[in-house]
């Protein structure tokens, strides 16, 4: 299955979920949206993370069931909420107020956390190990992607070396990251990194 947002004509976002095999599109729209729904992770089960923006105009996560009968607002930190990728023990992963967080499976407890030296921190995915890719900018906001470690003790910078900003999107479970880089020509390039 696939998740994601489309635009309609108004130019009002919704999220979608597209069937394995392609024939099912189902819109998803959080019932407390008033300005768009976006989709963005899914995990195994079929759970649905993404984010809304309410009547206020504020950007809140949120998980949907699998059966889409339950939506979950989730709000790590005043500054707006956007849950980015699940995985298939229901861990969370987004960003709020400019800094990451981790959801436990469970929605009791929230991690934040920051790469070091960060003045903002994406993460953006979550493989089943338990490890995080994101990007993040450093003191002259330029952008890098990093990868933390399934235990949370260690960071890794993912700069790719054709790159000027670097950034990284989802990890599998092989470890193999997905992101985009720029070049010093402006050009966008996908990548595919894989471990050694």
């Amino acid at each position: 299955m696939i998740v994601g947002y489309y635009q309609d004509r108004s130019g009002l976002a919704h999220g979608f979920l597209r069937s394995a095999d392609g024939s099912t599109y189902t819109t998803i729209d959080h019932p407390l949206s008033a300005f768009g729904t976006f989709g963005s992770g899914i995990s195994d089960a079929g759970q649905v993370v993404g984010a809304y923006n309410d009547s206020s105009g504020v950007t809140r996560g949120f998980v949907r069931s699998a059966d889409g009968s339950t939506y979950t607002t989730l709000d790590a930190l005043p500054g707006g909420t956007i849950a980015d990728g699940i995985n298939a023990a229901g861990l969370i992963v987004g960003g709020s107020g400019g800094h990451g967080f981790l959801l436990s499976a469970d929605g009791s407890t929230y991690t934040i956390f920051d790469v070091p030296g960060a003045v903002g921190t994406s993460p953006w995915g979550i493989n089943t190990d338990g490890q995080i890719v994101g990007s993040y900018a450093d003191s002259s906001f330029v952008a890098h992607g990093f990868l933390l470690s399934a235990d949370g003790s260690s960071y890794t910078n993912i700069d790719d070396p054709d790159g000027v900003i670097t950034l990284a999107y989802r990890i599998n479970d092989a470890g193999q990251i997905v992101g985009y880089y720029q070049d010093s020509s402006g050009q966008n390039h996908g990548f595919i990194a894989t471990p050694i």
